[in-house]
């Protein structure tokens, strides 16, 4: 039997949803054994959760409100084609309150949305 534990959260609509968007919130990775929701070093901003991609994005506009320093460059793919970008690490605070620390972000466009970031949930087997 395994030892894993599982965290959930609902989200409610009143109706079809077009897109999934909650409220989260992302910083610099730093390790604290109590992480207050207030916390000024945490951004709050929009997350858009995405069964199709296949990491986690911020925008520009987030990378430079946290003053993320990029820890590499990735080849990505998108709507547009393929580029390069921007590779971050960040601690990512999910609407359960759970912390997900040290997460590779790449960088995106601002103008993917009404968020600061996108929550990459598909599978990749390549």
């Amino acid at each position: 039997m395994s030892n894993t534990t599982f965290h959930a959260f609902t989200t409610k609509s009143g109706g079809r949803l077009r897109e999934i968007i909650t409220d989260i919130g992302v910083s610099l990775p730093f390790i604290g054994d109590n992480i207050q929701k207030t916390d000024n070093r945490i951004l709050r901003t929009k997350a858009l959760w995405d069964t199709g991609a296949t990491n986690c994005v911020v925008t520009k506009l987030t990378a430079k409100n946290l003053n993320l320093k990029p820890i590499s460059v990735s080849k990505v793919f998108h709507a547009d084609g393929e580029s390069l970008a921007n590779v971050y690490l960040v601690n990512i605070y999910l609407p359960n309150n759970l912390v997900v620390p040290s997460v590779r972000v790449t960088e995106c466009v601002d103008n993917a949305g009404n968020f600061g970031m996108i929550i990459g949930m598909g599978d990749y087997n390549g």
